[in-house]
């Protein structure tokens, strides 16, 4: 995982450049334009060249300005990028040309529109590969926590099951009325439990899985093998939107929280209604909530009050999280169009809103890892609220479901 992201806002595309700078920022740097071929870089340079790749800088002289068009500099310190800046500048570098612009502390904002479809997902690939090989032990989030998980499956189809979206399962197989669907096609579907369990519980007879992290899809292929699923299933490691289903029925689009990981979600929609056959069936359990967490003022003002009201321990919430401080650049970058353009292009579609307002928002911040078997009448008392919030059409729903047939 890069804790420094390339100024990807600030350079042209196929441009080219100088990087000075081979330390961690500088590293991070070169590693992103050479994995994305966003730019060219024609000259790199650090005090510690190698004698190789990396040059003296003092080399910038053999350059003359037209044969690039920035020097990016790759440090983070404020003192030294000024001191370096004068260097470049006594070596004839026109001052225009001169960038210092350094994200820091792991990819703290999303990634930039100039850059392709293709480079993004090796971006966010990279970055759900370190999460899958990090991950904590420690029960931090709703999800993690079986009375949540039966809470959500009750609002969705009274189902009393402490397995991920087995409401929704349950109410598909009831829609279905007997009926098997042939082929699904699921998108960042992550180490491919939740498509799993579709296979299992017979709802669907093969997948066609696509995730951008090869990592993650490694551990998924293991999990299939222990169900003996391997042979229903084909796992394909890059952008689903680029695969050819002109000559494939789908029968299922399926989308479990990865639909609001999408750059542009009315086009991720609208995809997914072209590929289903008539009659297929769109399949959606995600976070529909404000874009990278940006709740409005009248859901902080409901978190607040309940928080302070019932976990005073725990502060209240006074704001918005920084957006930029959000790891994943990919996470809820336009989340709050999803129900929306799921109602175009699905407008019979039965859509259900399951709440999160208080098991994300106020509960967020590792509150749920401070629960255990002693505290499951606020517990309890908590998820009825949120659920009565759920109801309130005027107020937003962080997490919705919906099935749609075409």
């Amino acid at each position: 995982m890069y804790h420094y992201l390339f100024p990807f806002e600030k350079v042209t595309q196929s441009s080219h450049i100088v990087l000075y700078g081979a330390g961690n920022v500088g590293k991070d740097f070169y590693n992103q334009v050479t994995e994305t071929n966003f730019c060219k870089i024609v000259l790199w340079l650090d005090k510690n060249a190698d004698g190789n790749i990396v040059k003296l800088p003092e080399t910038i002289a053999s350059l003359n300005a037209d044969n690039y068009d920035a020097v990016i500099i790759a440090i983070e310190s404020e003192i030294i990028a000024n001191n370096v800046k004068n260097f470049l500048k006594d070596y004839g570098v026109p001052e225009n040309k001169i960038l210092h612009k350094v994200h820091c502390k792991k990819y703290k904002i999303s990634l930039p529109t100039c850059l392709s479809q293709t480079e993004k997902a090796k971006l966010i690939g990279k970055y759900w590969s370190n999460v899958h090989s990090s991950k904590s032990q420690i029960k931090s989030n709703w999800w993690d926590h079986e009375i949540a998980i039966r809470h959500i499956n009750m609002l969705v189809a009274s189902v009393d099951s402490p397995i991920f979206s087995e409401g929704l399962n349950q109410l598909l197989i009831k829609r279905l009325n007997g009926k098997r669907l042939q082929t699904g096609v699921s998108v960042g579907c992550g180490i491919a439990h939740k498509e799993m369990r579709l296979l299992q519980l017979g709802i669907v007879e093969k997948f066609i899985l696509f995730e951008l992290a090869e990592d993650v899809v490694n551990i998924a292929l293991k999990k299939a093998k222990e169900l003996n699923l391997e042979n229903r299933i084909e796992f394909r490691i890059g952008d689903a939107f680029e695969y050819d289903f002109s000559n494939t029925k789908i029968d299922l689009v399926h989308w479990n929280n990865s639909l609001h990981h999408m750059f542009d979600v009315q086009s991720a929609v609208k995809w997914s209604y072209n590929i289903l056959c008539p009659g297929g069936v769109f399949y959606m359990d995600d976070y529909v909530g404000a874009n990278r967490f940006q709740y409005p003022h009248n859901v902080l003002e409901i978190a607040n009050t309940v928080r302070c009201a019932l976990l005073d321990d725990f502060g209240a919430i006074m704001a918005n999280i920084n957006p930029d401080s959000i790891d994943d650049p990919s996470e809820a970058v336009d989340s709050e169009n999803i129900l929306e353009s799921v109602l175009k292009y699905f407008p019979q579609a039965e859509v259900k809103r399951t709440g999160g307002i208080i098991y994300l928002i106020v509960m967020g911040g590792n509150i749920w890892s401070s629960f255990d078997g002693k505290q499951l009448p606020l517990l309890t008392l908590l998820l009825k609220i949120d659920e009565m919030l759920a109801m309130r059409s005027d107020i937003m729903s962080p997490y919705a479901v919906a099935l749609a047939v075409k």
